[in-house]
């Protein structure tokens, strides 16, 4: 994409032809997995293991393109994503015990 094609209206009122969305970026990927176990000790108490993994492959997902006509346009600047529920964290685990008695 040339960056120079694209320039700011200099009429108020006229936004340009180019449409909403037109600027699609790298598809998210993300694996979640948990593993849980059951130690019974009697009919009514058990342990419970359980091990959770979230972003499990550690994929990388970058950000949506820049669409803010400036030195950045059209470049991907980041890897977090708009959406402010969804953040890019590394490969997290975590390990847990619960005992039910």
């Amino acid at each position: 994409m040339n960056p120079a094609s694209f320039e700011n209206p200099t009429t108020p009122g006229i936004f340009g032809n180019f449409q909403n969305g037109a600027l699609v970026g790298p598809q998210y990927t993300d694996w979640d997995a948990s593993l849980t176990r059951k130690f019974a000790f009697n009919e009514r108490t058990y342990l419970q293991f359980r091990a959770e993994y979230f972003n499990l492959p550690n994929h990388t997902n970058f950000g949506d393109p820049n669409s803010t006509n400036n030195s950045t346009f059209g470049q991907i600047t980041s890897t977090t994503l708009q959406n402010a529920d969804i953040t890019n964290d590394p490969r997290i685990a975590q390990l847990s015990l619960k005992l039910v008695f």
